[in-house]
């Protein structure tokens, strides 16, 4: 079984749990949301290749020849048991980003304001909870 090494590769499968894509359009995502570095095509096929091999990964012709990679039924178990071995990374990431309203104690993901009060820096979900 395929093992889940890097970032690049759990974007791919990542993008892949949302539904068919084809390559060039999975190049563009990943292109977006992998670091600073634009990822490149010999990174990406040979996984997709894997992932197809293994039975994770179906391929179809699309609009002009293209090839839409999809889930199948054995991959979509796969990416399931990734995301379980990787619960507690995320967990611990989403502890990083996320903070609580020093008012009303809601979860703010992005945004908020932040005050000095009492010379400590406070997060607030919005301006009526900073005034408070």
């Amino acid at each position: 079984m395929e093992k889940i090494t890097g970032i690049l590769k759990l974007q791919t499968i990542l993008r892949l749990s949302q539904g068919s894509v084809h390559g060039y359009e999975l190049l563009k995502h990943l292109g977006k949301h992998y670091s600073k570095k634009k990822a490149s095509p010999s990174q990406v096929y040979p996984f997709l290749g894997v992932l197809k091999k293994q039975g994770f990964l179906s391929v179809s012709k699309g609009n002009r020849g293209r090839k839409i990679y999809s889930l199948t039924s054995k991959g979509k178990k796969f990416v399931k048991k990734i995301l379980e071995e990787y619960d507690s990374v995320l967990d611990a990431y989403v502890k990083n980003v996320v903070h609580q309203c020093s008012h009303c104690s809601c979860q703010i993901y992005r945004g908020g304001v932040v005050r000095s009060v009492r010379g400590m820096k406070k997060v607030f979900c919005c301006e009526h909870c900073a005034k408070h």
